[in-house]
């Protein structure tokens, strides 16, 4: 990396998994809202589109795990997923499935976004397009991170905008051979996000010294969160911000 992006200025950055998920059921406004307020430095989300065209935030390809629902995301209007509502192992909430822009508005510049696109296959209805109209929109493309496992779906965000950061999610089959490096640099992610299995030391310095940006997924244990700041990786995403952010805390005044 030639140049520090200045989204990392902290590091490492603490992003709430699907917002502050202790406080509130997982992609709703209440857990968005809760994770502001603790302070976490940013907030990870999932956008899925719906039938008619708008980017709704939900994880799932399916409503019938999180809501009293039923069916894909993608076969329901905005007006339909409106009238649902998103439920916890303890029961149903009020909380409604939120739209991408209805969370931007709500963070209010108070916080990052990484923003993960939602796939099954090879998209064919703009959905990057659609992410990247919203982003400029509120004029929070510096304040972004743009993450999916499909590096064509990274790819066209880059030719798109290449000034965009981008993160390739990679999991346990993840090996970093050759072949995969080149399929990396071929998607254009500016960053790689490691699961926290893949997180070992050599690894990360691998993925650093090729020029990626190194963000690790799904650490929530506080003995894993010190090491990889130590490490020197530019950001964690846990279901554990508040753990984080103690833990930062500390390691600043230790």
């Amino acid at each position: 990396m030639d140049r520090e992006n200045p989204i990392f200025k902290q590091k490492p950055l603490n992003f709430a998994h699907r917002g502050f998920t202790a406080s509130a059921p997982e992609n709703s406004m209440a857990a968005f809202k809760a994770a502001i307020e603790l302070g976490a430095h940013g907030i990870e989300l999932d956008v899925r589109t719906c039938k008619t065209g708008e980017l709704v935030v939900f994880h799932d390809p399916t409503l019938g795990r999180m809501t009293n629902g039923r069916g894909f995301i993608k076969n329901k209007t905005l007006a339909e997923l409106k009238e649902l509502r998103i439920k916890t192992h303890d029961g149903m909430t009020g909380e409604q499935l939120p739209t991408l822009k209805e969370v931007i508005e709500l963070i209010d510049d108070r916080a990052l976004l990484n923003v993960e696109i939602k796939t099954n296959g090879l998209p064919k209805n703009g959905i990057e397009n659609k992410v990247v109209e919203v982003l400029r929109h509120y004029g929070i493309e510096d304040k972004t991170i743009i993450s999916s496992f499909n590096p064509l779906v990274m790819r066209r965000i880059s030719k798109i905008d290449n000034q965009l950061l981008t993160g390739l999610l990679i999991d346990k089959s993840f090996k970093v051979r050759r072949a995969e490096i080149l399929l990396t640099k071929f998607s254009g992610a500016k960053a790689i996000h490691l699961e926290k299995s893949l997180a070992k030391e050599t690894f990360i310095k691998k993925v650093q010294t090729l020029g990626f940006y190194c963000i690790v997924w799904g650490v929530n244990d506080p003995a894993a969160m010190e090491r990889l700041t130590n490490m020197g990786v530019e950001a964690i995403i846990t279901d554990k911000p508040d753990l984080l952010k103690n833990i930062n805390v500390s390691l600043q005044y230790a």
